[in-house]
């Protein structure tokens, strides 16, 4: 008992992840916002920097006010804080609401409840659940014809109504699981969860609308480079990458509130007694709108309650409604159903049968029936492999078609882009620098194409990842070699830091470890430099073909965590891995950047540490995720492989904004880097002219 409880506790944890990172984006975002580029005012040793003279002061200037207008300031400060706090809010309350689950007059009687449980047979078990139904305004069914029952909650499930087995409860009109609140949308929060896919996409808005001017500025180095640089440009980066991929999530549930669907419906269209009808809720767009967001429009904006209805039951189309329904029309707003408007359901007082009456049934018809009908919580498709490419075609709608076709477009041209930026590298770059510009410059459009090519055929992500990842591995040894290249290669690298002492006390492995000595630099440390960064590359491609071989013989199965599978041993030792390797990159940069501001350096750096943590960090989340059922299945696709698909629609957006970035940053010549004789006559000449 005890290591199960352990292991919920374990999951429980896990799942506040994903919340925990959009919490510190977030708060990271606002520090950068208001903080760096608002509040403070960055000054040198002898007080306030005349802003005329920056670039005589620049050298020894620690601060600088960025926006010098007091009144433009208070206005971005009141703009960004009205859609923060509205941000903000619709947020906690996504998290904060409980998931209404169904009443208790859905549940069985106690005579009925003993009853189902002794009795063995589906079709008794049936009976049963028609005597308790015909009570409630139920009118889906199952695939089969059946009474939708849980037998987890044990209850009879309202319309719309689903079991989440990460939440472990009946939800009202369930949405989906969203991992990135960790909760439930539903009944409860659906019109706070669209609230805050709405103010989200605003919040990005309106800091890359006021961020893009002093961006510029800054890239341009019309504004000197301070502290507030690296956080102005990475902010702006995240602002429009978020952006891009909340508005396509914005935009299909926007269109599921016109339709009056919910996702699950989207993939899997409710059951009536006519037959499956995903249309089957929808009364126009008014009132679809209306039952999420209220009667009163002067609520919409705010994440308050304001839905119709109490999640039991809801108004649907008069032509899918039971034969027997018919006698418990009512009369809404003073209208006649008659107009083809929509009918309501009978609430719970009115006893009315409105199932299929068993006695115009024949016996052959009743049994075939409830072969069919068996009560299972689990969709068999959830169970089964990633399901083709015709049958991920099959299964899409127009949005579908659009986002698919958008997201191809968005890899098509940041693959072009690169092939052209590639011909100008080798024309104007010499070698060996261009060779190492081309390789890292790829690996946005790379991991694009092979999301891609993911998307299409799920039952391809396996490799379509691992080609990213050991192209990835190869970046990773690239950047440090750049670094060196930049710096006059190994040649000129030392020339410049023999017998210098490199701080190592760097992430990801010894950040916090503050005592750690400076170690002088040498032939022999520089070896192991570059001999950490390329084992990742090597044996990362090893072990991914050998993962390969493991997998064509049935060895290798990334949902297996069993201690026996080879994926839980595999996977681990990759990642300590791909952390030894970092860490070689990170002591070089941080010892090095300074002298290679010129090149664009830190933002060309920062791209990298962008695609690591979309690439790697991202993914592993998403994939942890679905594993753990977070991430709710809908066929075709099970939680893994929907888990794959949004983590790949999601890598699309991201690599293609990167793409556009690196462009701007490699498609360019700079001047070459000064020797170091040189360099230090110049830092003099700077110092004399200063003093004077």
């Amino acid at each position: 008992m005890a290591p199960s409880h352990a292991l919920r506790c374990c999951k429980r944890a896990l799942n506040w992840i994903p919340v925990l990172f959009i919490n510190l984006v977030v708060g990271w975002s606002y520090y950068a916002y208001v903080v760096e580029l608002c509040v403070c005012e960055y000054t040198d040793f002898m007080g306030r920097v005349d802003r005329s003279q920056w670039r005589t002061s620049c050298s020894c200037s620690q601060f600088r006010d960025t926006i010098p207008n007091n009144a433009e300031r208070i206005s971005y400060l009141v703009v960004f804080h009205v859609f923060f706090t509205m941000f903000v809010w619709a947020y906690w309350k996504t998290i904060c609401s409980t998931p209404a689950s169904p009443s208790k007059a859905f549940g069985l009687p106690r005579a009925e409840k003993e009853l189902y449980e002794r009795e063995e047979q589906a079709e008794r078990q049936q009976e049963i659940l028609k005597k308790v139904a015909r009570n409630l305004p139920v009118y889906t069914r199952t695939a089969g014809g059946a009474i939708r029952y849980c037998d987890i909650c044990q209850v009879v499930k309202p319309d719309r109504c689903h079991h989440c087995s990460t939440c472990e409860m009946c939800v009202l009109k369930m949405d989906h699981h969203c991992p990135w609140v960790n909760n439930c949308v539903g009944f409860s929060n659906y019109k706070f969860f669209v609230l805050f896919l709405a103010y989200a996409s605003l919040y990005c808005v309106v800091i890359c609308a006021t961020v893009i001017q002093y961006f510029i500025k800054f890239w341009t180095k019309q504004l000197p480079d301070t502290h507030a640089k690296f956080h102005i440009l990475f902010l702006f980066f995240v602002a429009a990458m978020f952006f891009i991929s909340i508005l396509s999530l914005l935009s299909y549930h926007l269109w599921l509130v016109g339709k009056n669907r919910t996702t699950i419906e989207a993939f899997r269209a409710p059951v009536f007694a006519n037959g499956p009808d995903k249309s089957g809720f929808s009364l126009g767009f008014g009132r679809n709108v209306a039952e999420v967001f209220g009667d009163e429009a002067k609520y919409w904006m705010f994440p308050v309650v304001s839905n119709l209805g109490d999640g039991h039951s809801f108004v649907t189309r008069l032509v899918h409604i039971d034969r027997e329904q018919a006698n418990c029309v009512l009369q809404q707003n003073g209208k006649s159903h008659a107009d083809g408007v929509g009918t309501s359901p009978c609430v719970l007082s009115n006893n009315i049968q409105h199932t299929v009456d068993d006695s115009k049934e024949t016996i052959e018809e009743y049994l075939h029936a409830m072969e069919e009908a068996l009560n299972i919580t689990i969709d068999p498709a959830c169970l089964q492999e990633p399901p083709l490419a015709s049958d991920v075609i099959q299964q899409l709608d127009v949005f579908g078609f659009c986002l698919y076709g958008m997201l191809t477009c968005m890899s098509c041209i940041s693959l072009l882009l690169y092939l052209e930026q590639c011909v100008y590298i080798y024309k104007k770059m010499p070698y060996p620098k261009k060779t190492t510009i081309i390789w890292i410059t790829g690996a946005a459009p790379v991991i694009a194409t092979m999301a891609c090519f993911g998307m299409w055929i799920p039952k391809a992500v396996m490799f379509t990842d691992m080609t990213s990842n050991c192209y990835f591995a190869v970046v990773v040894y690239k950047v440090l070699v750049l670094i060196i290249e930049e710096l006059g290669g190994s040649d000129g690298f030392m020339k410049r830091f023999l017998g210098e002492g490199f701080r190592i006390n760097t992430g990801p492995c010894c950040c916090c470890c503050l005592c750690l000595p400076r170690v002088p630099m040498s032939w022999r440390m520089l070896f192991w430099l570059k001999l950490g960064a390329l084992q990742y590359a090597i044996l990362k491609t090893v072990l991914s073909v050998l993962c390969i071989i493991l997998w064509t013989n049935g060895y290798f199965d990334l949902s297996d965590l069993e201690i026996t599978g080879t994926a839980i041993w595999i996977n681990p030792f990759i990642g300590v891995l791909t952390i030894v390797s970092l860490w070689p990159v990170a002591i070089t940069f941080m010892n090095t950047n300074s002298h290679l501001r010129g090149l664009n350096i830190v933002p060309k750096y920062a791209m990298y540490q962008l695609i690591l943590v979309l690439s790697q960090l991202q993914t592993s989340i998403i994939n942890i995720l679905a594993l753990d059922g977070t991430i709710a299945c809908a066929p075709p696709f099970s939680s893994q492989a929907r888990g794959s698909m949004l983590s790949q629609q999601m890598m699309i957006m991201e690599m293609f904004i990167i793409s556009l970035v690196n462009r701007c940053l490699y498609r360019r010549t700079y001047d070459t880097l000064p020797s170091e004789a040189r360099d230090n006559e110049q830092n003099t000449k700077v110092l004399v002219e200063h003093d004077v």
